[in-house]
């Protein structure tokens, strides 16, 4: 949860507005505020990142997708263009180069 809290530190002093979750079903409850962007980790304990992934392209088509992991930067890119994602975020990232990312992706941009 060290990520999640440091994630949500970062974007909120850039700006954005930001709900947490840190189990799927969490993730699902916050749904109905209608968010533009969703980081997903990637290994989570009650579901995998790149199933939740999934369902929340496949019923919120208009929101935006990326997932984050400490795994290898080309296993995380391979996956998210794999599964045809918006993205994705490198736990061993820098803050800037996360915030960069988050805000390529909502401007459309693929990397």
């Amino acid at each position: 949860h060290k990520y999640l809290e440091l994630a949500r530190e970062v974007l909120e002093g850039a700006g954005y507005d930001v709900e947490t979750a840190d189990t799927w079903l969490g993730a699902i409850r916050v749904l109905p505020t209608q968010p533009d962007l969703a980081l997903v980790d990637l290994h989570m304990a009650s579901m995998q990142g790149d199933k939740l992934s999934q369902i929340l392209k496949k019923n919120h088509p208009s929101m935006k997708v990326c997932l984050v992991s400490s795994d290898d930067v080309s296993v995380i890119k391979g996956l998210s263009e794999k599964l045809k994602l918006d993205g994705y975020i490198s736990k061993s990232f820098p803050p800037t180069t996360a915030l960069r990312r988050v805000a390529r992706v909502l401007e459309g941009k693929k990397d």
